[in-house]
């Protein structure tokens, strides 16, 4: 008998996978933006460091800025979870995990610009 060919994960852990990443995402693109929105004319901005959300005009780059970098990760983990079935269950938490730090810096990025 031939040894059979290591498989790739399964649908389950795939689709685990794509909910954690979607999760992750959601949750930084959110965090980001509220960070980043201008607030109302009228509120005043405190001068403290960091800013307040809302009170610093150059976070907005630095937002979409890291969106688009957060979204290419997403689209990549994605992709891996699809159509990469030859890629073991590692490469799938590698990249949550990866999306998951590049989350954290978007958002202290952000936060400190």
């Amino acid at each position: 008998m031939e040894p059979s060919a290591p498989t790739g994960p399964s649908r389950t852990a795939a689709a685990w996978v794509v909910v954690a990443a979607s999760l992750i995402l959601l949750w930084s693109l959110v965090a980001t933006w509220l960070l980043a929105i201008p607030v109302a004319a009228q509120a005043a901005c405190p001068a403290i460091y960091p800013a307040p959300p809302g009170c610093s005009p150059a976070r907005v780059p630095a937002a979409a800025l890291w969106s688009a970098i957060l979204i290419a990760a997403y689209s990549t983990v994605i992709i891996l979870a699809v159509k990469a079935r030859h890629r073991g269950l590692g490469a799938l938490i590698g990249g949550v995990v990866l999306l998951a730090a590049l989350a954290f810096a978007a958002h202290r990025v952000t936060l400190y610009v």
